[in-house]
């Protein structure tokens, strides 16, 4: 993301949870009404259900990885 730069989320089902560490930069993860800022090498767990936002508030380039997990989703089995 570049510096400015922010993207919102709805939410996402009960129970869903983000894994997410920052390769570079500093992200402001927006819960509710909390700014949580996620230096360069760190790591957090956030339970993601409800509106949240990635936000840079830095000046230079933010890159991060994030793996999501909607425990509550049905679903899909593939029969062989």
């Amino acid at each position: 993301m570049f510096p400015g730069e922010t993207f919102e989320s709805p939410g996402h089902s009960p129970g869903t949870l983000e894994l997410i560490n920052v390769e570079t930069g500093e992200l402001t993860l927006r819960l509710a009404d909390t700014d949580l800022v996620i230096e360069s090498g760190a790591s957090l767990l956030a339970r993601t259900e409800d509106k949240h936002a990635y936000l840079n508030c830095g000046t230079e380039e933010l890159r991060f990885i994030m793996s999501v997990a909607e425990l509550q989703r049905t679903r899909l089995r593939i029969e062989v």
